[in-house]
């Protein structure tokens, strides 16, 4: 059973890494030298791809459901800067969820042009992702990780103009609601 469950747990690994480097790749061609904006189908992708990296593997926390905003939040103690986009996050009054805040997050890094570096300083200080990640999470996982983070980096001559203040980023159903406002203005 541990060989089936092994490569169960590889073909999960892949289909992320997969939908990582898929959205890097679209993101990269659309991008052409233009600013990136939140209503685009390819950077909905990407942050539903980034996402589904940051939500694999979450441990359950002591009084319940962790979110991967908790372990995001850290930033501030693994970069300088850490604290300004916190900041940023936490003055957006349309942000009112853990899960709002973990989007904003992402939006944020990719604004920055430093979701790779800031993604990785967070890695670095493994005892606070080994609090944060079951051992067999895809951020414990250092082959597959270090890749994901090689296309993240990639990202950083990319210029993106991501809004904050959307409450949809607050709801569950977050990016099929923008996938259908996108849609319908296609």
């Amino acid at each position: 059973p541990g060989e089936m469950d092994r490569a169960a747990l590889k073909s999960v690994y892949q289909k992320i890494v997969n939908r990582i480097r898929d959205a890097v790749q679209a993101v990269t061609r659309e991008s052409l030298g233009n600013v990136l904006y939140a209503d685009n189908t390819h950077v909905t992708d990407l942050c539903y791809a980034i996402e589904s990296l940051l939500k694999h593997g979450l441990q359950q926390g002591f009084f319940g459901t962790t979110t991967y905003w908790n372990y995001l939040e850290n930033i501030a103690k693994c970069m300088p800067d850490g604290q300004s986009v916190l900041q940023r996050i936490r003055q957006t009054p349309e942000i009112s969820s853990d899960l709002g805040r973990g989007r904003a997050w992402v939006r944020v890094a990719l604004n920055d042009q430093s979701l790779g570096p800031y993604l990785k300083s967070l890695l670095w200080e493994e005892e606070l992702t080994n609090k944060y990640y079951h051992p067999k999470a895809l951020m414990r996982e250092e082959d597959d990780i270090a890749l994901v983070l090689m296309l993240l980096e990639s990202l950083s001559h990319l210029k993106f103009s991501l809004t904050l203040n959307d409450e949809r980023l607050n709801s569950p159903d977050c990016f099929e609601l923008l996938r259908a406002q996108q849609n319908s203005a296609a």
